[in-house]
């Protein structure tokens, strides 16, 4: 040791400062001229050292660490970590992992981290488990191997896509909406093992569901809908024709069921609570498509209905109407009644019911507004 001991809080910054730099990590061997640099060029006072030697950094990073300042620990010889996390928000990490992902895929190997902060080999298991625990990436644990994408608080400091976003995004440029092919997906993982990061998306993740050969992004299941919802649009509607415009829901279910599988097998590659989902997706794009809509236990084409309900409850009021001094309201709409009753509008009894109930209410009305 000098005869002067090292100006130990000197030394904490200059260390401290040169791994904040280094994303955390400080190499003795590749900074110690750095580090004696930076020290002799600082006013250390007369009772400290005003240099020191190779060795006596050694000792002192040794002493400094774990110590006079806790975030800055020795993780093996020659080797010290400042923990960037712990001290509040730094843009290197996150920038740093960022142009990684750009210049890269979604899906990055371990040896990639290493390369991109130069790390020791030795030392990226512990930086990817410091990196994933802080939500800056998320593990895949794929076959024997591991692979790294964007975490949480990667997105929320960096706008960096996350590898679901990823997916959704990419299933929204061609048809049919939602669908990924298996050379689209290469593409955005890019790594050897697509396979095995495949397999881990859809059965670990949920990401994505195996249509043989091609895959349904579920965070875009809406999109998906509302495709499907355009294609089988004109055969559902004309099923409404057919049957009065509306119809139970049961039956409009299957109606759905049985013109998505007519133009996919997506219903049997999926399974039944998933298969569900699907369904209900298509029924939500219809009602925004075509304006189908279920209200309680029917389902109604909305729009012709209305203009037809109008039209009968006119053609019912209307004579009513015409000698409005001979009747009270009342009495009128009890003679409404008479003739609702005998209304047959749709196939099924349940819809029937439920267009005499719309009849009514908009007849009702009608003698309202003439009294």
């Amino acid at each position: 040791m000098p005869i002067r001991p090292a100006d130990t809080d000197l030394l904490g910054e200059i260390a401290i400062s040169i791994a904040r730099e280094n994303y955390g990590f400080l190499y003795v061997d590749r900074v110690t001229e750095e580090i004696r640099d930076r020290y002799e060029s600082a006013d250390t006072g007369l009772t400290k050292a005003s240099s020191l030697s190779r060795s006596e950094i050694k000792e002192s990073l040794q002493e400094i660490a774990g110590q006079e300042h806790e975030d800055f620990r020795r993780i093996r010889s020659g080797v010290y970590y400042y923990d960037l996390f712990s001290t509040g928000h730094d843009n290197r990490v996150p920038n740093r992992l960022k142009d990684l992902f750009l210049s890269t895929q979604q899906v990055v190997t371990a040896e990639q981290i290493r390369n991109e902060f130069n790390l020791a080999v030795d030392d990226v298991e512990f930086f990817v488990d410091k990196l994933v625990s802080n939500d800056m990436l998320f593990r895949i644990a794929a076959g024997s191997r591991e692979y790294y994408s964007v975490g949480s608080l990667l997105k929320e400091q960096t706008g960096q896509n996350r590898l679901e976003d990823e997916l959704r995004e990419q299933s929204r440029g061609s048809e049919p909406l939602g669908i990924l092919s298996h050379d689209e997906l290469e593409q955005i993982i890019s790594v050897n093992a697509t396979t095995d990061v495949i397999r881990y998306l859809e059965g670990q993740l949920g990401f994505l569901a195996d249509l043989d050969g091609e895959y349904l992004v579920w965070g875009a299941l809406e999109d998906y809908g509302r495709w499907m919802a355009e294609e089988v649009a004109d055969d559902v509607v004309a099923e409404f024709d057919d049957v009065g415009h509306a119809m139970p829901t049961s039956e409009y279910r299957e109606v759905v069921t049985a013109r998505i599988e007519g133009r996919t097998d997506i219903l049997e590659n999926v399974s039944r609570a998933e298969r569900d989902d699907v369904i209900d997706a298509v029924e939500e794009g219809l009602q925004a498509v075509v304006d189908v809509d279920v209200d309680g236990r029917i389902a109604v084409h909305r729009k012709p209905l209305v203009e037809e309900i109008d039209a009968h409850a006119e053609k019912i009021v209307s004579p009513l109407l015409a000698d409005t001094a001979a009747a009270t309201p009342s009495v009128m709409k009890e003679e409404a009644e008479a003739e609702i009753e005998g209304l047959r509008l749709a196939d099924s009894e349940e819809a029937n019911r439920y267009l005499r109930e719309q009849v009514r209410e908009r007849a009702d009305a009608k003698i309202e507004e003439a009294f």
